[in-house]
């Protein structure tokens, strides 16, 4: 199933939340401005929505992700990635962020250090990678 028929089931200025077929939640994010608080806004109904489905398997479209501001990052550092929102414990979490180095670095500074998160350049790649880790 293409990424975008998916159904959307949450959508804000940060991006959508999408679920696929396949047991794992898709997450875009939009190329446009985001609104304060937007991305906690986002992050916080995925985790639910995870908890909600009983998944733990995340695809992030990040080819148009903006930089965060500090605000977003002391928020994701502080909140969600030491699980401090409500979501699943263990995450198993992809970036398709194409070739942009840009991309590349944003997603290196929102990950924990002991956590750089897999990227992939091909959606083919990264739904592979996710399929293995059901």
């Amino acid at each position: 199933m293409s990424i975008v028929a998916l159904p959307i089931v949450f959508e804000n200025t940060a991006g959508i939340i999408a679920a696929h077929s396949d047991g794992y939640a898709l997450v875009r994010y939009h190329a446009r401005p985001r609104r304060s608080n937007d991305l906690r806004n986002l992050l916080e109904y995925l985790g639910g929505f995870l908890v909600d489905r009983g998944w733990q398997r995340i695809l992030c479209d990040a080819r148009n992700m903006k930089a965060l501001t500090l605000d977003e990052q002391r928020w994701m550092q502080e909140q969600w990635y030491p699980s401090n929102v409500m979501r699943p414990n263990q995450l198993s979490t992809v970036y398709l962020s194409g070739e942009d180095a840009a991309v590349q670095l944003l997603l290196e500074e929102m990950a924990p250090v002991t956590q750089t998160p897999p990227t992939f350049s091909s959606l083919q790649e990264a739904q592979t990678y996710l399929a293995r880790r059901s």
